[in-house]
């Protein structure tokens, strides 16, 4: 996937500002990371997680 355009503005980031940064450390809300990481590592090994909603943290450190 890529950073589009409805993402840059729930973020506050642009596509160039997101690009080549991780996401989790860079976007997902700090008490989040580690269950975030555990659901990609999951999801990238082919177990599923059902329902889960991120939260990230937009430029200006609010929470979406």
């Amino acid at each position: 996937n890529e950073w589009n355009n409805k993402t840059a503005e729930i973020t506050g980031f642009s596509r160039h500002e997101a690009f080549n940064k991780p996401l989790v450390s860079t976007f997902i809300k700090p008490n989040l990371r580690d269950n975030v990481q555990t659901i990609m590592k999951n999801a990238l090994n082919g177990k599923q997680t059902s329902n889960y909603e991120l939260e990230f943290e937009t430029k200006t450190k609010q929470t979406v």
